[in-house]
């Protein structure tokens, strides 16, 4: 059993290897992690001589995909001490690197419920060059955040402007209830 378990664990790494991820963290997320995980992205960008401003962005979308996972996935962790109680969004981030450019992978839980409303967001988002994003991003700022958000609602938009090229994402239907999210930035 554990010997399987270990080629297993080999392909899997092979397996991220040939897809240029360097990191990956799947499951329950949180503001701590993302620092560490922030961390260890700048170092590996460093020694491989990325400039600051692409270090800064590939940072900045880390947090904003880190923070849609927390607030926004279906699956939550729950932790509950003697006077604390701790909810994290779970989910999965890569990170890795394609030719001459870092990628970064999120990945998530939802509910069926949102998927078109998201869909046709992410939609207009892609379909917006780099001075629609501006606008849009200043709209939202001043008509403040939507209803069902728990943020400004500026992230996807950020990470939009924050992009090489336009984002990439899919929506894999899980059962009734619930769909897989998966979004693609490319800095």
């Amino acid at each position: 059993m554990v010997k399987k378990m270990l080629i297993n664990l080999y392909q899997i790494n092979q397996d991220f290897d040939n897809r240029g991820i360097f990191l990956n963290l799947a499951g329950p997320l949180s503001q701590n992690l993302m620092v560490e995980m922030g961390s260890l992205m700048k170092t590996k960008m460093k020694l491989e001589g990325s400039d600051s401003a692409t270090i800064r962005k590939a940072f900045s979308v880390l947090v904003e995909l880190n923070q849609n996972i927390i607030h926004y996935s279906f699956e939550k962790y729950y932790k509950s001490g003697s006077q604390i109680k701790c909810q994290n969004g779970c989910g999965i981030i890569s990170i890795g690197r394609e030719e001459d450019h870092y990628f970064l992978l999120s990945g998530n839980l939802m509910e069926n419920s949102r998927v078109e409303q998201l869909r046709e967001r992410l939609g207009k988002i892609v379909n917006m060059n780099s001075e629609e994003l501006k606008k849009e991003y200043r709209y939202r700022r001043k008509i403040g955040p939507e209803e069902s958000s728990k943020g400004a609602g500026l992230g996807l938009i950020d990470i939009a402007r924050k992009a090489s090229c336009p984002l990439k994402y899919s929506f894999d239907k899980i059962d009734e209830e619930l769909t897989f999210f998966c979004l693609k930035i490319t800095v």
